[in-house]
């Protein structure tokens, strides 16, 4: 028959941790240095001269004209029609006798009086 298993130990009480480091301060950084100053800028080149021009080139010469076509001749000219003959003129008309001349009749003799009033 099996023997009966032996009663367990007690467990061992756990130990303490190790408490923690307490943390360093911070150091501090670095200063920054200071800014170079700016160095001088390149002094630009002076330009360059003009290249003188090229000389212009001769003109061409100019070609000779064609010589004038001849011109259509004329036609002659139509012969002229004869005039239509002037009519004969009208004998002229006699004139009529003067009349003589009226004496003159002797005006009236003028009214002594007021003078008529003008028409308002």
């Amino acid at each position: 028959p099996a023997e009966p298993g032996k009663p367990a130990e007690p467990g061992k009480p756990a130990e303490p941790g190790t408490p923690a480091e307490p943390g360093k301060p911070a150091e501090p950084g670095t200063p920054a240095e200071p800014g170079k100053p700016a160095e001088p800028g390149t002094p630009a080149e002076p330009g360059k001269p003009a290249e003188p021009g090229k000389p212009a080139e001769p003109g061409k010469p100019a070609e000779p004209g064609k010589p004038a076509e001849p011109g259509t001749p004329a036609e002659p000219g139509k012969p002229a029609e004869p005039g239509t003959p002037a009519e004969p003129g009208k004998p002229a008309e006699s004139g009529k006798p003067v009349e003589p001349g009226k004496p003159v009749e002797p005006g009236t003799p003028a009214q002594s009086g007021a003078p008529e009033q003008p028409n308002r």
